[in-house]
């Protein structure tokens, strides 16, 4: 979550896993015999809305946008990518235009990082 910028999370989601392990063959590595069960899956949640993160974080990216393209000003130094919505990495622009036609319709999330100060804005691509 670092690396976006995140450094904490509000919500999480445990799952007992111990009944999926319990069924498991021998040979499976994620096995164990039912006296030692102690199998959890944790899931954080880190982006369901795209409220501002830091209120304290100067403008460092500057976006417009039209139908198909989102125009990045951002200075000298600083630092832009582009995660989905499970914060994997779906683009390091490489220039200062993102074609919105490239990527499927969802919520994305711009993050700008210069000198360990975060900004985050929300993309809405619609088609």
């Amino acid at each position: 979550m670092s690396t976006i910028g995140i450094d904490s999370v509000l919500y999480i989601r445990i799952k007992d896993t111990a009944l999926i392990t319990s069924t498991l063959p021998q040979s499976n590595i994620y096995y164990q015999p039912a006296g030692i069960l102690t199998g959890f899956d944790l899931d954080a949640v880190v982006l369901l809305h795209t409220a501002p993160i830091n209120s304290n974080t100067t403008d460092l990216l500057m976006i417009s946008e039209n139908d198909q393209y989102i125009f990045l000003d951002y200075g000298v130094g600083t630092t832009v990518m582009m995660y989905d919505i499970y914060g994997r990495t779906v683009a390091v622009p490489s220039g200062r235009v993102i074609d919105k036609r490239v990527y499927p319709i969802g919520f994305y999330l711009l993050v700008a990082s210069k000198n360990d100060i975060f900004q985050h804005i929300k993309i809405v691509i619609v088609g």
